[in-house]
């Protein structure tokens, strides 16, 4: 597909998406879908939505969209990796758990529930850490630098943003 992506394929694709792997949502609100599509775009993106509207699947459907995307020739990672830095890993615990319900795979970067073999070698769409994870240990830092990542890391999510200060 030589043109650029338009609205309603990238409707579509969602909608495709949410029907697949979120059966229990409808559709997204306007301020998902500004987000996401911002997303897509590659800009950077700061959603601030009261607790409840959806603030998590915005970033739980983007590996799928890319690949998706990448099936219709659009120029995204088909094994797209998403950073998400949050600060409570209760929080990590609950995404990992919606996360398998719906089959997206994601894991962590806490000792406890490491699979570091597949972390290295890019198996996981949503890739959870605390800050103190990446702060404290360079491998990490340095898995960011290697050619999995380089090639299919589409963005670094902060989720509990307001406790940044905090941290």
């Amino acid at each position: 597909m030589a043109c650029s992506l338009c609205i309603d394929v990238f409707t579509a694709i969602i909608k495709g998406i949410l029907q697949d792997k979120f059966s229990e949502i409808d559709d997204l609100t306007t301020e998902q879908y500004k987000a996401l599509w911002a997303f897509t775009k590659r800009k950077d993106v700061f959603a601030i939505l009261p607790t409840g509207h959806g603030k998590s699947l915005i970033f739980q459907i983007m590996p799928d969209l890319c690949r998706r995307l990448n099936e219709l020739n659009f120029q995204y990672p088909s094994e797209a990796i998403l950073l998400v830095v949050c600060p409570l890993n209760s929080l990590i615990d609950s995404h990992l758990k919606e996360l398998e319900k719906h089959g997206i795979s994601a894991t962590c970067l806490l000792n406890d529930k490491l699979d570091e073999v597949g972390i290295l070698a890019g198996n996981y769409s949503i890739l959870f850490a605390n800050p103190e994870s990446l702060i404290k240990n360079a491998k990490w830092r340095e898995m960011l630098r290697n050619e999995i990542y380089q090639n299919n890391l589409f963005g670094v999510v902060t989720d509990e943003a307001h406790v940044i200060p905090k941290w």
